[in-house]
């Protein structure tokens, strides 16, 4: 409550690994028991883990001194499961100090560092050409907290790394029949795919070069394209946004908000209020003119931040807007 992740809707495993090498190996076994139980019994049985997402480790350990951990890896997606981990929060050149699991070498091991606010490296961050794969926003990120406060801002690779699980989950949710089947009749092959479709598709950034794999930050929207490339009989295209703007939203009353915009077209469009949960609180239809308004009401709505998505001929426009009742 109060904070959004990438992936709605998704459900999570939690499992507390302790503090030692071994407990780690049992956690991820313990997945790996429930995924080859959900893919040998057609779903009926297990779980359906796709991705893992892991914030520990051994600073200035070597993979050679792990191959029990590092192996887990390759167990795991050779059952269709991805591995996400983070990498140290010092300065340090992993592939020459060492990091563990960062220089476990496994092509279903996807090993995150962290960018700031800037969209640049973050200044405290592990990195390495060999062992470290992507970036992904690390700095500020809001989180929930135990104290009083309940909400505090933190930083770190820890905070990177569950963003890349996330797009890796939301990646698998797109609704494609082609991806469903590759899901069911090789899920190896699906997250080898996943994972190619993610690196290939960061945005290159000049702080990052030569210090990662990718050289690059995250950027979920052409994971999608490029996943989409392999699998061309998808339900729903993946498009930048159109020209539709909304110009801003206005509240006539309590419960009655109107939003200017300016359109491309005079066609039709749909729209959706959605909550920071991602729950649609209510959508409607709505005759478009080039420069106009549309009205909508919503009561009961509390003080706080929400979206309003304009489908516009297959493409979506989303604008935040916070409300504040009388």
């Amino acid at each position: 409550k109060g904070i959004a992740g990438v992936a709605w809707d998704a459900k999570l495993m939690l499992l507390v690994t302790g503090g030692t090498v071994s407990t780690v190996i049992e956690s991820y076994d313990y997945v790996l028991t429930q995924k080859k139980l959900w893919n040998s019994s057609g779903g009926s049985k297990g779980a359906n883990i796709v991705v893992t997402s892991y914030s520990g480790g051994i600073s200035f350990a070597k993979a050679e001194d792990y191959p029990a951990w590092c192996v887990m890896f390759d167990k795991l997606g050779l059952e269709g499961i991805l591995s996400v981990t983070a990498t140290t929060n010092a300065k340090d050149n992993v592939d020459v100090v060492g990091d563990m699991p960062s220089t476990c070498a496994s092509s279903f091991l996807i090993v995150v560092n962290s960018s700031n606010e800037l969209d640049e490296l973050e200044s405290v961050t592990g990195f390495g050409p060999k062992s470290v794969d992507i970036s992904a926003p690390g700095e500020s990120i809001l989180t929930t907290d135990k104290n009083i406060t309940n909400y505090k801002l933190e930083s770190g690779t820890s905070l990177a790394t569950p963003i890349v699980a996330g797009a890796i989950a939301l990646m698998y949710s797109i609704p494609c029949k082609a991806i469903a089947e590759a899901a069911d009749a090789d899920p190896s092959d699906l997250a080898a795919k996943v994972k190619i479709a993610l690196m290939s598709s960061v945005d290159q950034k000049q702080s990052m070069k030569g210090l990662t794999v990718t050289g690059g930050r995250l950027n979920i929207i052409q994971a999608f394209v490029e996943l989409q490339k392999e699998y061309k009989d998808c339900d729903v295209v993946i498009l930048p946004a159109t020209k539709f703007k909304i110009l801003d939203i206005r509240s006539v009353s309590q419960s009655l908000f109107r939003a200017n915009y300016e359109s491309p077209s005079i066609a039709e469009k749909s729209y959706f209020i959605s909550d920071v949960s991602g729950r649609v609180l209510l959508h409607g239809k709505f005759s478009s003119q080039l420069v106009g308004s549309f009205n909508f009401e919503i009561n009961d709505l509390v003080s706080g931040a929400y979206s309003l998505t304009v489908v516009d001929e297959g493409k979506n426009v989303s604008f935040g807007f916070g409300v504040v009742r009388n």
